[in-house]
Formats: structure tokens, C-alpha cells, sequence
């Protein structure tokens, strides 16, 4: 029974040796970061202040990871956001305030993503702008209020990345079937080509002599593949790669978003030999 109860000791001795609770602290000496590490790791309730003592954010770490319910402050102590995580994603009802402690906006996020529908305030608490996201992008109706709760528009929001593909898949297809028009589809009329040639030379080309390239006389073979598809509002960058036998091409194409729809406005090309 003695041994027991001193390997118990022992046990409860060895495992709050490795829980150390961890502090930062201001140039000033005002506390900054307050919470526990175990092992190294980030756990349990973990309290951030600002330099004039208010908390700016507290909430919990579950083996490093952001869990359960955090709260987020503005520096005058009022409410900014609230909502839970889980694994490190946000998950659930999250709320949002502007800085007079009026609700800014509401919605569910489902695995880190914004879901559902989502509502906006503003600041008087009339209603600004409602619609529904799916996996964080805007979808479908979306509706836009002045502050006086009068409809002041309606968008109809697409999901621009697929919107994109659609266009770079135009553009493969164009390429594979030796097709100009298909390829027209896809371009701004003023786009160019740019690229370096054999001799190092920078060479630019109307995207006009680049569909003269493709005379509907035959079938291109090749592998394609888009690496990415990056887009910040009305502006969009893809890289995309065509892979022949013995060569390959990867393209940067720069796209804006027009009144005709997403278009490619430069295409910035290297060649690799295999």
C-alpha cells in the first residue's frame, strides 16, 4: 500500500513537471500572454491583454490546437467576436460586434469555411447586407440595405473560382482541338503573350498572332494540369501546365473580372524541353 501511494506521488510529481505555465510581458511589465504549456504545447485557457491591461482574447487549447469557445475584445474591453473552434477550425454560430457593442454580423462556419446564410449590420443595428456563403464563398441572392433599412440592391453572387476554370478549361480545349474561337472565348480581345525566347530576348505577342497559331487542322495530344487558382476580387492569377512527349509549357495567366466575365488578359509562358 506505501509503494502505491509513493508511485502515485511520483506519477502526479513527473506529470505537473512537464505543465509550466507560460507569461509575456510588455516593454512596460504589463502582462501580455498568461496560459500553460504541457510539454512544449499550448493547453488548457490561455489569456492575451493589450498594453493597457484589457484582454484582447481568451479561449482554450486542446494539444496546441484552438478549442472550444473564444472570446475576442476591442482595447476599450468591448466584445469584437465570439464562437467556438474544434480541432483548430472554426465551427458553429459566431458572432460579430462593431465597437458600440452593436451585433456587425452572424452566421455558421462548418469545418473553418463560413456556411449557410450570414446576416450584416450596421452600426445602428438596420440590417446591411444578407445572403448565403457555401465553404466561405458568397452564393446566389444577396441583398444590400442602406441604414435606413431601405433594399438599396440585389447581386446575384457566382463562385468565381469555378467561373475561372470554366474559362482555363476553354482555353484547353481550344489547344487540344487546334480551335481560334474556343480560344476567343477565353481571352480579353487586347490580351497579350509574353515571354523569353531561345536567344533570352524579351518577346511579346498580340494574343490576335497567338491564335494564328491554331488553324483548325489538327489534334494537340497533352497532359493539363491548373497548380492554382488565386483570386482577389475582380483580379485572378492561375498557373496551369500543358504536358506534350517531349516538352511542356507552364503559363501564369492574368485574368479581371469584366462585364463579359472572368477573361485572361496576359499570358506569361516558359517552355521546358524534356
Amino acid at each position: 500500500m506505501k509503494k502505491a501511494i509513493i508511485g502515485i506521488v511520483v506519477l502526479l510529481f513527473t506529470i505537473s513537471s512537464y505543465a509550466q505555465e507560460h507569461n509575456v510581458y510588455y516593454d512596460n511589465g504589463a502582462l501580455k500572454v498568461a496560459g500553460t504549456k504541457t510539454n512544449g504545447v499550448d493547453t488548457g485557457i490561455w489569456n492575451y491583454y493589450f498594453e493597457n491591461g484589457k484582454i484582447s482574447k481568451t479561449g482554450n487549447y486542446t494539444i496546441g490546437k484552438l478549442d472550444g469557445l473564444w472570446k475576442y475584445y476591442y482595447d476599450s474591453g468591448v466584445l469584437r467576436i465570439i464562437g467556438s473552434y474544434k480541432n483548430g477550425k472554426d465551427l458553429g454560430l459566431w458572432k460579430y460586434y462593431h465597437n458600440n457593442g452593436a451585433l456587425r454580423a452572424i452566421g455558421d462556419y462548418t469545418n473553418g469555411k463560413q456556411t449557410g446564410l450570414w446576416k450584416y449590420y450596421h452600426k445602428n443595428k438596420a440590417l446591411r447586407k444578407v445572403g448565403r456563403k457555401v465553404k466561405g464563398v458568397d452564393l446566389g441572392e444577396w441583398n444590400f440595405y442602406d441604414d435606413k433599412g431601405t433594399l438599396v440592391k440585389t447581386e446575384i453572387k457566382i463562385d468565381d473560382k469555378k467561373a475561372i476554370e470554366a474559362q482555363i478549361n476553354l482555353y484547353f480545349e481550344g489547344s487540344r482541338t487546334d480551335n481560334p474561337d474556343l480560344l476567343r472565348k477565353a481571352f480579353h480581345p487586347n490580351a497579350t503573350l509574353k515571354f523569353i525566347n531561345g536567344n533570352g530576348d524579351y518577346t511579346e505577342r498580340t494574343i490576335e498572332t497567338f491564335f494564328s497559331y491554331f488553324t483548325n487542322t489538327k489534334t494537340r495530344s497533352f497532359e493539363s494540369k491548373i497548380y492554382y487558382i488565386d483570386v482577389a476580387g475582380t483580379t485572378a492569377n492561375v498557373k496551369l501546365s500543358t504536358k506534350y512527349k517531349t516538352y511542356q509549357y507552364i503559363d501564369y495567366m492574368n485574368m479581371l473580372k469584366t462585364k463579359d466575365g472572368w477573361k485572361i488578359v496576359s499570358k506569361i509562358s516558359h517552355k521546358e524541353v524534356f
